[in-house]
This record gives structure tokens, sequence and C-alpha cells, in this order.
């Protein structure tokens, strides 16, 4: 009975100190899903994002061909993709590298997500050689499904390969060498 006349006596600042943590409550939680919101947006945006890149890898079947691969390893497509080289086009021309184009762009109107492009990009023995090459830079501009226009950059250095060279493999160079002495012991045998 003595806390029934006592929230009688103070209900209105029983009522007035529950309406204020009641509000600060429903302020908490408002603020927490403004978070939520702003999460969810840019979760969705990144979920259909392209993201193009560039890399140098040694040719699946040939060991001494390296090729350029151009890939969109983002969520979503890119389009109207326009790629340009940057660095001395000059001496990786001389060395005999194919580069997309003599101009160093070249325009692609969709590039889909996942989806890779793989081009011959020269000769190993020729890229690696002494004096170094210096790093290629390739820089990308394509739109979003929103439109956005994004700009993102692949570096790459051959020389980044040069432990798969087969100068620089000495299993490798083995293995050579024992085919070159098979080959000269069949010549012999054949001369006989």
């Amino acid at each position: 009975m003595i806390i029934l006349d006592w929230l009688n006596h103070y209900s209105a600042a029983v009522t007035a100190i529950a309406t204020v943590v009641l509000m600060l409550t429903t302020a908490y939680y408002a603020y927490v899903t403004r978070g939520l919101l702003k999460e969810n947006q840019l979760l969705r945006k990144a979920g259909n994002e392209p993201r193009m890149v560039a890399f140098i890898t040694p040719h699946k079947e040939i060991t001494p061909i390296m090729d350029l691969v151009i890939q969109n390893v983002g969520t979503g497509p890119a389009y109207d993709v326009l790629l340009k080289l940057d660095g001395n086009l000059e001496d990786y021309k001389a060395r005999g590298a194919r580069l997309p184009n003599s101009m160093g762009q070249h325009s692609l109107n969709v590039f889909p997500q996942g989806h890779y492009m793989t081009l011959f990009f020269g000769m190993g023995n020729t890229l690696l050689a002494d004096p170094k090459l210096a790093e290629l830079t390739i820089t990308f501009s394509y739109r979003n499904g929103q439109g956005e226009v994004i700009t993102s950059r692949s570096t790459i250095s051959v020389h980044a390969l040069s432990s798969l060279s087969p100068e620089s493999n000495s299993r490798l160079r083995d293995v050579v060498a024992r085919l070159e002495d098979i080959q000269k012991a069949i010549k012999d045998l054949g001369s006989r």
C-alpha cells in the first residue's frame, strides 16, 4: 500500500521520467537505424560495383610467353571501359611487347563482372633481359550501373615475374641441359 500511495503522490514525476527515458530510447533507435540505413546503402552499392584490374602472368601452356590479363574483379558490370597505358611504351615496344594498341588507349563497351581478357604481351626472355624495364601503369576509366565514372590503376612490373624465367630457375635450366644432352646423343646415334 505504501508503494501505491507513493506512486499516486508522485505520479506526474514518474510519468515525466518514464517519458524522458522513452524519448532517449527512441532517439537512440533512430540514430542506430539511420546508421544501418547508410551501411545498407553502401553495401548495396558495393554489391554492384565493378573493379577493373590488369596484371601480367606467364602463359598457361607455353613457358616463355607472358600474357596481359585485364579483369573485372568487381561484382557489377563496367560500362564504357577506357584503358590508358602510361610509362615508357617505346622501351616495351622495342622488346617486342604487344600493347593493346599503338595509341596506348583501348575502349570496351561492356565488361561483365568476373570476365577477363587475356592478351599476348610478349616473350619473357626479351622482356626480362637487362636493362630492366620500368613499371607500366594502366589507368582504367569506366562507368558503373548508376552511371558514375570510376577510375582505377594497375601497376605492372614484368620483373616481378623474373623468378619464373628459365634463366633464373635452376631446375628448369637442368632440364634444358639434360634435353640438350639427349638431343646430342640422338644425333650421335643417327650418325653411326
